[in-house]
């Protein structure tokens, strides 16, 4: 969020066969501002936390999805990104898509 042209993120630990979990972050880019590159970003938060910090892997998405009252679902954006059953979505705002998290193993 310290970084220019990123307007909200959320991140998540998913699991890691080597160092039992990693970083892996979803940005929103600032609608007035150039679109940042995913190395940049994650160059960034390596220089301001160090690399044992750094997102494994990075994907800037044009919204999160959120609850009514404005919350991030951070657990729904674990469950999509890992092809795992997302549970109760009964706060889901419909206006913020859980469709746009990408799946991190896409089934055929």
């Amino acid at each position: 969020m310290a970084q220019s042209g990123v307007t909200e993120a959320a991140v998540i630990g998913v699991p890691d066969p080597v160092k039992g979990q990693n970083v892996v972050a979803f940005v929103v880019a600032r609608a007035d501002a150039p679109a940042p590159s995913a190395e940049a970003l994650i160059a960034g938060v390596t220089q301001l936390i160090g690399k044992a910090m750094a997102p494994a892997a990075l994907h800037i998405v044009t919204s999160l999805p959120k609850t009514r009252n404005g919350k991030i679902m951070r657990r729904a954006i674990r469950a999509r990104y890992l092809g795992d059953p997302v549970g109760d979505l009964s706060a889901h705002d419909p206006l913020t898509p859980l469709d746009q998290i990408p799946e991190l193993n896409p089934k055929a």
